[in-house]
């Protein structure tokens, strides 16, 4: 059986709560050290990402001073274990670090790099690096914040499937740094790079020198088009900012494809440590701004076809998510009804497209 707690305070229950936090504490380190587990076949990346049941995936290690930006990339020793929803559970040695800028300053702990590859021996080794996204804190509002950006990963998947999968966990971290700390949250994890490019039979591309230009066109349409309807402005393909590119294997144009990820910045998560760059002219990250190169009206079009006919299952996303509350369906309900209103009318929406600089009126917050 997994663990997944959340701590209501009580006035008189400081030592209750203190002696609760070292038991978890003391439970989770037993489980991950000392429970046999038959281990079976090792866990196929692909499949990994193509069930949506959530997880819960217990953790082990050291975090102290893991938010300071030096940290970021040095790897830090740790235990993993994952239960099933059918309740089998797979563990093994990982390495970790801190990812992320925003967040490295804002959450404490900040987002997480999980490397499985260190236990080549063990049934996650095939798992390679995940990206671990998980609630800045355990209080509700940062859990809204957190599946509105999980949704943006599954509404993208509609779009293309050159795109990031992700998978809802509970996650339970011991941190050994501070005796009994158990930090309890939900999150998800993403797709490594190396296994959605093995998925197209692609390699990431890693060049240099790289300009929008070069890119293969319609995925660029797209994903230009899918940041403006979720209202970010957090990317850039020369900078590699929030972008990786992958590239068929035996292609001799070297078109790579643009894939985006970390969507936190965006108006339709809306946080609110979210501040647009101050060379974008808007007043905050829910205005939409085209940050793209300018289009080729055939590719906008193109583009706008493929939003049209996967607006419904967009909108099912945002209906159908388990743990949204009312004001964020709502709210996100209302954010993309903008964009789609705005697409009715193709001749004013393609001119959004046909330069860099496009806007429309963006909605107001709730």
């Amino acid at each position: 059986m997994g663990l997944f707690y959340t701590f209501v305070y009580f006035p008189g229950q400081k030592k209750h709560l203190a002696a609760m936090r070292i038991y978890l504490f003391v439970y989770i380190v037993s489980f991950i050290l000392f429970t046999p587990v038959v281990y079976g076949q090792k866990v196929d990346p692909v499949a990994f990402f193509k069930e949506d049941a959530q997880l819960e995936l217990n953790l082990l290690g050291h975090l102290k001073m893991i938010d300071q930006p030096k940290e970021v990339g040095v790897k830090r020793p740790g235990y993993a274990r994952l239960v099933w929803p059918d309740g089998t559970e797979q563990k093994g040695a990982i390495e970790f670090t801190a990812r992320g800028k925003s967040r490295l300053s804002y959450c404490d702990p900040p987002p997480l790099m999980l490397f499985f590859k260190n236990n080549n021996e063990g049934p996650l080794s095939k798992l390679g690096k995940l990206k671990l996204v998980w609630s800045c804190s355990s209080t509700d509002y940062y859990n809204q914040l957190l599946l509105r950006e999980y949704l943006i990963y599954k509404m993208y998947n509609l779009i293309t499937p050159y795109s990031f999968r992700a998978r809802l966990t509970n996650v339970a971290f011991a941190d050994s740094s501070r005796k009994g700390s158990v930090i309890s949250r939900i999150g998800f994890l993403i797709e490594d790079v190396d296994d959605l490019a093995t998925r197209h039979q692609c390699r990431e591309y890693e060049d240099t020198m790289v300009v929008p230009e070069r890119t293969n066109r319609q995925q660029y349409a797209l994903m230009a088009m899918f940041q403006y309807m979720i209202g970010n402005t957090d990317w850039s393909i020369a900078n590699y900012q929030n972008i990786k590119l992958i590239v068929e294997d035996t292609s001799s144009y070297l078109k790579p494809i643009p894939v985006p990820y970390d969507f936190d910045n965006s108006g339709l998560v809306d946080a609110e440590y979210a501040i647009p760059n101050e060379k974008i002219p808007v007043e905050n990250v829910r205005q939409r701004y085209n940050k793209a190169m300018a289009l080729p009206i055939e590719d906008i079009k193109m583009a706008a076809a493929v939003f049209r006919d996967a607006q419904a299952g967009i909108m099912n996303l945002v209906e159908s998510q388990a743990g949204l509350s009312s004001g964020t369906r709502r709210y996100m309900h209302n954010y993309l009804n903008v964009f789609f209103e705005e697409m009715k009318d193709l001749d004013s929406f393609c001119n959004v497209f046909i330069k860099t600089g496009g806007q429309v009126k963006s909605p107001k917050k709730n």
